[in-house]
């Protein structure tokens, strides 16, 4: 290497042994983990293992016992449900025909109201054209209605 270039090449030979190095101790400080967290991990998933099947044999005992009770039970459930939903249903569909009703009643009314503003505007404009048409003879009264 020329003379100049030499602190540049000890540079990139010193960054990749520090590399290396950094790679080495990474590797290093696994190994040393496994070997005092790993008899601590292994039981702990001995003890989770060991409590997995106790629980699932408490299961299993248990799920003959609830069958038992659920083919017992479970006629008169369903149709208790069915009760209920039954009388739901009837309610729901009370009170869609009682929201029914009240529309019609309300646009009924608003109808009628509507009609009478009508006929009392008809009425007040009759009353104040009746001298006029008292004037109109006859035919001109045709004419004009």
């Amino acid at each position: 290497a020329p003379y100049l270039k030499r602190p540049l090449y000890y540079g990139f030979d010193a960054l990749a042994w520090h590399r290396d190095m950094v790679r080495e101790r990474r590797v290093k400080l696994k190994k040393a983990a496994e070997i005092v967290y790993g008899k601590a991990l292994r039981l702990c998933f001995q003890v989770l293992k060991d409590a997995v099947t106790h629980v699932k044999s408490r299961q299993d005992e248990a799920s003959g016992v609830l069958k038992r009770f659920a083919a017992m039970f479970g006629a008169r459930i369903q149709a208790g449900m069915f009760v209920q939903w039954r009388r739901v249903a009837k309610q729901k569909k009370a009170a869609l025909l009682m929201a029914r009703r009240r529309r019609l009643q309300r646009s009924i009314a608003a109808w009628t109201d509507g009609i009478m503003e009508i006929l009392l505007l008809f009425r007040q404009v009759g009353v104040k054209c009746a001298h006029i048409l008292a004037l109109l003879t006859g035919q001109k009264v045709q004419e004009c209605f």
